[in-house]
Formats: structure tokens, C-alpha cells, sequence
């Protein structure tokens, strides 16, 4: 026999057990949303709700990065001359340091301040010069819309991990870049989307501040992310008339049932928790004309748009102007189609006309990427090679407000962050009967984490030992299922005459949920479960530092021995947890930490790291009080194997390649094989 014939079991199917919680919460919380919601009666008090959701959604993504309001630094750095409108290449500075990238396409008979539109790309590597925006800002400008269209980070000419001297992108781009450093964002506390929300709001003061565009007459579009950021902005950005968000609206439930991952930026903390919907973007905007675009095909469910337009309908009618609020649906699959460009502009004529008269059919094509490149390179960081990227200013934030750590706040804010959401019941464990297996004894038991969520563990004993044992409480990841992987510490433990509990925490081992859509656990299934956990002001590591302090509370309600005092151990990233319930629960016997993951610090202020999983390790916040190993008790019998900083990745124009495992040295199995 060997290990790897042991398994944990429970009673229960528990493969969708964080599916049915999540669920669960966001359901209760939207219930209570959407009834107040529907309470509304008067202008006031939809006034009233809208200003605490700006304020709440606002609060969440951690701010803006910078003030909004006067004209931003720019350069035009080039101007292509068409029949029916010129496009101006503009480079400028939504933040000190931060060089942006856009096109205004300016209509040739446009002679006094007149309408323009702000677009908001989706998550095309090629950004504003993908062809579909090209050619929709086309149909715009020959309409008689100025058209500013932005580079979103990350896309286009934005790449803020390019090397110059390859003139390749070392992290992936687009959505790539969006996860990579959107994790760096999520651990301080914050999100990606305040960059690109911020963005967009010095892009209208561009705009505002052009003589050719009416400051009072500026709409704003975008399909897919851009869809996204344009919901942002018809919530907390004012100066916007008219708004049409394409192929992005839909509810947090459905798409929540899609199983579908979104982008960091689309991830907003705490937003779930407080029970909102894309229903109050729109409520936000009311009553200002808004066309809802979709395509019936989309991955963007079509039932959570139409649901969401249904609610928000009635907050147009307080005002009287029901006809303001329009949604086309278009027979295709995700995309701004032609016809939603042409919806588009109808749209806009309607609303921020009056305008020139539209160009002549049939006009010209599109122009092409390369006639509409801002930069010299092509690249921002190639012709700007010290312009600040998304990394550096998270990155100088955490380093500007760094101060001594600061224990007992940090323990104050851990304590909380690990209890909130939990509904805690009784243990009530359960356990197999006790079995010889080997050299040893071995018994299966599992508990209730909280309600709804069973956790499980596998008992190793030293053969017929009973009365009163010392405790390991082992973590690492896999849990029971990689016991063969840790038979050398299984057998230093038991020789040593202590009792080792390996733990499945939420998601490990015996405990990992049902794939999503098929894809590898930790490809979708486990980064959905994190961002969900995100969006409910939660995080993995809080949920599984609660899982370990129940399995503690639970060792006393074990049968046939006395546990005595209690060690923590921890290998690989579970040794985050063990340190952290260890710093709460202050084990008799110490915490013995093996291979754990970097620090906190380390990862802020690394331009490259190890990106596997690491959503599982990140406890938003904790590093403005201090960092995860300044919590490691520090007492006898405690123990820790310094971080080892990962390498720089070589440059790739591909995703960068993960650092493989490392396999531990072969050891004698501590049972015998038949």
C-alpha cells in the first residue's frame, strides 16, 4: 500500500458546495438591492440612492489615482488627412508621467464647437486600431461626431511590459497585463479599473477643452471591456450627455450562472456584497438617453440585459421620459456590429445634435492601423521608455504610504477580514472508524467550516497510540490527495509520536469544486471562485484562515485521544494560511512554515512574479497595517524558510512561461507497498 490509496471522504456531494455558497450570498444580497431598488418613487430619492452607490462603488476600487479637471499635457504627434474627416494623432498625460495614446477623428465640414464622442475600446491587443474600431469611429466621423478613441493599458500602443530591445511584451497583453497587474491592484485594497476609469475621465477633459467640441455635448461608447468603462462613466462621470454601452451589460447573476471569467478591471470589491447590479450603472445615469446595444448570441447573457433594462426602466418614468432609456439587439455573435455603429449614431445624432451634415455615400475605407499610429515605435515605451506604467504607480503607492508594521492593527484587520460574510454554525464532526494502515493508524473525519461549507481531514496516528498526543495540523496543497508528496514529513512527524491532521481546506484536495465549462481548476474554475470571493468582499485567504481555525476548534471532538498542544505547519502557498490562523489562534507548539509564498512587499514591488494561483494568496488590504510575514509568531518552536525571490521571466511574445514544481527528493514511502 502507499498514500495514494488514502482519501478523505464526507457524506455529502460537495463539488458544487462554493458554487451553491457564492450563489447563495449574491442572491441574498441582490434581493435586498433590488427590492430598495424598486422602492423608489421620487426624483429625490433615486437622487438619494445614487449618490450612496457612486460613493460605495468609488470607494471600492480605492479612488481615483489622480485629480480630474483642467487640460492634461499632450502632444499632437501627427495628422492624417481623409475626405470626410482628418484624425489627429494625440499622446497625453492623464497622470504625471503616464503617456496615453488616442485618435480624434474631427469631421471635414465640422467649422464650430459641435458633438463629440468619447470611445472606449474592448479588449483588443491592437486597441483603438483594431479593425472593427477603426471602422465604426469611420461611421461616426461621417456622421459628424468628433470621435476621441483611446489605447486602453495594456492594448494598442500601451503595452506596460514592452522591452524595446526585443520589441516584444514580456507579460501577455490585453487581458494578460489586465490580471497581472491586477492582482498587484487587488492586494493593496484596490482595483484596476480606477486607471482606466481616470483615464477616461482626463480624455473628456481633452475633449472639453478642444475648440472644436461643445463641452455640454459628449457622449461615450464602448463594446465589451469599453462597454464596461463606459458604465463607469455613466455613473461618476457628470459632464457625460448621452450614453450607449455595447455587448456588456448584462446581471451579476447570470452571468454569474454563465460560469464565463471576467477581466481584473471588471471585478469590483465589495460590489456583490452590497447586493448591486448592472441595473445601477444605469439608475445612475437617469435620466439621461441611453441605448443599451447587444447581440442575442453573446457570452454576455442576453436574459441579464433585458432583465436589467426591465428594472431600471421605471426610474426613467419618475421623470417622465421612459422613451430616453432604448435597447437594440442585434442577431450576432459578441461584437459592435454595424448596425449597433449605425444604432449609434442615429442615437447620438438625436441627442447631441444638431450636426453637420453626414458625409456623402459611399466614402472611403477605414484607415489603417499604421496611419493612425501616435507613437514612433509604436509603442509607447519605445519612444517614452521612462513612462510610468500601471506597475510602478501601485507599486510608489504602497512604497509612499509604507510605514512601520503596525501588529495589532494588522491583527484587528485580519480578525475581521477572516469573519466577514461567515454564517457559523455548529461543527457537528463526523468520523470513519479508526484503521491500521502500515506502520500507522489513520482516520477520516469532516466538519462544518460554516454553513453550507464542509471541510475535511485525514488523520495520521502512530501505530496504537491513544491518550494524549501532540498535533501537527498540516497544510499544503492538495491536501489529502498529495499525501505521497509529504511522506517524509508524515514520517518524521509520526516517529516523533505526534498525531498529523492534513486538512482540505475550500477548493483542496477532496474538496475541489466541479470544473467550470470544462476548463483546468485553476485555468477558470478556481480564478472564478476567487473574483467572486472578491466582489463579496472576500478573498480565498480569508475563507481558508477560517477554514483553519474551525479544523483547530474541531480537534477536541475527535474521539479515542487526547489532543495535546498544536503545531501549524504549512508548504507552499497554505503556508500563507497556516502563518496567518497561527498569528489568530496562537498554537502551544509553534507554526513551521516550508517553501511559503514571497512576501507581500515582494510582490508589490517586483515587476515579474510568479503569477500561478496567486489570487488564493492575496488578503486585499493587509499590507497598508503590514505585511503577511510580520504576523508569523515568533516563539519557540516556530520556524520559517526565507522567501526565495522568483527570476525575471525572459522576454516572450507569448504568456510567460510558469515555473515548474519542484518534485521532492525520493524518500522511502512510510507504509509498504504490497
Amino acid at each position: 500500500m502507499n498514500f495514494s490509496s488514502l482519501k478523505s471522504t464526507t457524506y455529502f456531494h460537495t463539488g458544487n458546495q462554493l458554487w451553491e455558497h457564492l450563489k447563495g450570498r449574491i442572491s441574498r444580497a441582490q434581493a435586498v438591492r433590488s427590492s430598495e431598488r424598486a422602492a423608489l418613487r421620487t426624483p429625490q430619492a433615486l437622487a438619494e440612492y445614487t449618490a450612496a452607490f457612486r460613493e460605495a462603488f468609488l470607494a471600492g476600487v480605492g479612488g481615483l489615482p489622480g485629480p480630474v479637471g483642467g487640460v492634461p499635457p499632450f502632444t499632437i504627434t501627427g495628422r492624417l488627412e481623409r475626405p470626410d474627416y482628418a484624425v489627429e494623432k494625440v499622446v497625453f498625460e492623464p497622470r504625471p508621467g503616464v503617456h496615453a495614446t488616442g485618435n480624434l477623428y474631427l469631421p471635414a465640414n465640422l467649422r464650430e464647437p459641435g458633438a463629440a464622442v468619447l470611445f472606449l475600446c474592448g479588449h483588443s491587443n491592437e486597441g483603438k486600431g483594431g479593425a472593427r474600431y477603426r471602422q465604426l469611429c469611420h461611421m461616426l466621423a461621417r456622421r459628424g461626431l468628433a470621435v476621441l478613441i483611446l489605447d486602453p493599458l495594456g492594448q494598442g500602443e500601451r503595452y506596460g511590459y514592452y522591452d524595446a530591445a526585443s520589441g516584444k511584451t514580456r507579460i501577455r497583453c490585453g487581458t494578460g497585463e489586465h490580471e497581472y497587474v491586477g492582482a498587484q491592484c487587488t492586494l493593496r485594497g484596490e482595483n484596476l479599473s480606477r486607471y482606466m476609469l481616470h483615464d477616461a475621465m482626463r480624455a473628456i477633459d481633452f475633449l472639453c477643452a478642444h475648440p472644436l467640441v461643445d463641452p455640454a455635448r459628449i457622449g461615450v461608447t464602448g463594446s465589451s471591456g469599453g462597454g464596461t468603462q463606459t458604465l463607469l462613466l455613466m455613473a461618476l462621470e457628470p459632464r457625460i450627455a448621452a450614453a450607449a454601452p455595447t455587448t456588456s451589460l448584462s446581471s451579476r447573476l447570470s452571468i454569474f450562472d454563465s460560469g464565463m471569467g471576467q477581466d481584473a478591471e471588471q471585478i469590483w470589491p465589495g460590489f456583490s456584497a452590497a447586493g448591486y447590479d448592472h441595473a445601477d450603472f444605469l439608475a445612475a445615469f437617469a435620466p439621461k438617453p441611453v441605448s443599451v446595444q447587444s447581440v442575442a448570441y453573446d457570452f454576455f447573457p442576453i436574459e441579464g440585459t433585458r432583465e436589467q433594462v426591465a428594472a431600471a426602466r421605471p426610474l426613467w418614468g419618475l421623470f417622465g421620459r421612459e422613451a430616453a432609456l432604448q435597447a437594440t439587439e442585434d442577431p450576432h455573435l459578441h461584437q459592435y456590429t454595424d448596425r449597433l455603429g449605425a444604432v449609434a449614431a442615429e442615437f447620438f445624432a438625436c441627442h447631441l445634435g444638431p450636426l453637420p451634415e453626414p458625409a456623402p455615400e459611399p466614402g472611403e475605407r477605414a484607415p489603417t492601423e499604421a496611419e493612425i499610429c501616435c507613437t514612433r515605435t509604436g509603442q509607447v515605451l519605445g519612444d517614452f521608455p521612462q513612462s510610468r506604467t500601471v506597475f510602478m504607480e501601485n507599486r510608489d503607492a504602497y512604497l509612499a504610504t509604507k510605514a512601520a508594521p503596525q501588529r495589532e492593527a494588522a491583527l484587528g484587520f485580519l480578525r475581521e477580514a477572516v469573519a466577514r460574510g461567515r454564517e457559523v454554525g455548529e461543527l457537528n464532526l463526523r468520523v470513519h472508524p479508526r484503521q491500521p494502515y502500515g506502520e500507522v493508524e489513520v482516520q477520516n473525519g469532516f466538519w462544518w467550516s460554516q454553513r453550507g461549507v464542509l471541510n475535511s481531514g485525514l488523520f495520521v496516528f502512530p501505530w496504537r497510540a491513544s491518550g494524549r498526543l501532540p498535533v501537527t495540523l498540516a497544510l499544503w496543497e492538495g491536501g489529502t490527495r498529495a499525501l505521497d508528496r509529504h511522506d517524509a514529513f508524515l514520517r518524521r512527524e509520526v516517529r516523533a509520536g505526534r498525531a498529523v491532521l492534513v486538512v482540505d481546506l475550500s477548493g483542496m484536495g477532496s474538496l475541489e469544486p466541479q470544473q467550470i465549462n470544462g476548463d483546468p481548476l485553476e485555468r477558470n474554475t478556481l480564478f472564478r471562485y476567487a473574483d467572486d470571493l472578491l466582489t463579496l468582499g472576500d478573498s480565498f485567504a480569508a475563507l481558508r484562515i477560517h477554514d483553519v481555525l474551525r479544523a483547530l476548534e474541531a480537534l477536541p471532538h475527535w474521539g479515542g485521544f487526547e489532543p495535546g498542544p498544536v503545531r501549524l505547519y504549512g508548504h507552499g502557498r497554505p503556508a500563507l494560511y497556516a502563518a496567518l490562523a497561527a498569528a489568530l489562534a496562537n498554537p502551544a507548539d509553534g507554526v513551521e512554515l516550508v517553501d511559503a509564498p514571497p512576501s507581500y512587499e515582494e510582490l508589490l514591488t517586483s515587476q515579474y512574479y510568479d503569477d500561478r494561483e496567486v489570487k488564493t494568496i492575496l488578503l486585499p488590504g493587509l499590507p497598508a497595517f503590514a505585511d503577511w510575514v510580520n504576523l508569523i509568531p515568533q516563539r519557540p518552536g516556530t520556524s520559517a524558510l526565507p522567501c526565495a525571490k522568483e527570476a525575471a521571466r525572459p522576454a516572450t511574445s507569448t504568456p510567460p512561461t510558469r515555473l515548474e514544481s519542484r518534485a521532492p527528493a525520493p524518500a522511502r514511502p512510510l507504509v509498504p507497498s504490497p
